[in-house]
């Protein structure tokens, strides 16, 4: 209800004010009797109260339970993409870059080869084929650089698994197999090397 003209003091007296807008840390919830505590956060999604203003404009019209036709209040939300992938990043990660979770990291795999000679190179290409055609989401590293500066790399984009195939492909087809979430890298046959992305994935 509105009044309007009514002024404090000279139409009514205040006998008690109170902050019922602002909550602060320590503050006992009525329902409970906790006290309230403050914690960081980010947002990832919005409500926005719209009010009349589209509803109107639209002349859009509803039923209410009585069976008339009134204008309704609008509200939209949403979540925002990028709002949610830093909220992602902000959560997982370490000194070394972003460990990406299985369940949203836009690859499985990133693959680095480490080779120079044409051959070589050819048969990293033909393994990067190979995941593609298992229906592995694959990150290809064929840049001509040095492992550590790939594998850095590797590290700060946060693939969930990494796959090295360098010299000890050539000379006993075995991979090395990092998982970005361990420190510990593993030998892994080539024949075994779907099985064993499959099983981590």
């Amino acid at each position: 209800m509105q009044l309007p003209g009514v002024n404090p003091g000279r139409d009514f007296q205040i006998k008690e004010s109170s902050d019922i807008t602002s909550a602060r840390e320590g503050d006992i919830c009525t329902s409970c009797g906790g006290h309230l505590y403050e914690k960081k956060g980010i947002e990832v999604g919005h409500i926005f109260k719209l009010g009349y203003k589209y509803t109107e404009a639209m002349k859009v019209k509803v039923l209410d339970e009585k069976g008339k036709a009134v204008t309704p209040i609008m509200g939209c939300y949403g979540i925002g993409v990028n709002r949610t992938i830093a909220a992602i990043v902000e959560q997982n990660n370490d000194a070394r870059g972003i460990i990406w979770p299985k369940s949203v990291s836009p690859f499985q795999v990133h693959l680095i080869g480490i080779a120079k000679k044409e051959e070589d190179i050819k048969a990293v290409d033909a393994v990067y084929e190979s995941l593609l055609d298992a229906g592995i989401d694959v990150l290809y590293d064929d840049r001509k650089a040095s492992p550590g500066f790939k594998f850095a790399d590797a590290d700060l984009i946060g693939i969930p698994v990494r796959i090295t195939v360098g010299k000890s492909f050539f000379e006993k087809r075995e991979f090395e197999l990092k998982k970005r979430n361990e420190e510990e890298v593993v030998s892994v046959p080539e024949a075994q090397l779907l099985e064993e992305i499959r099983k981590y994935l």
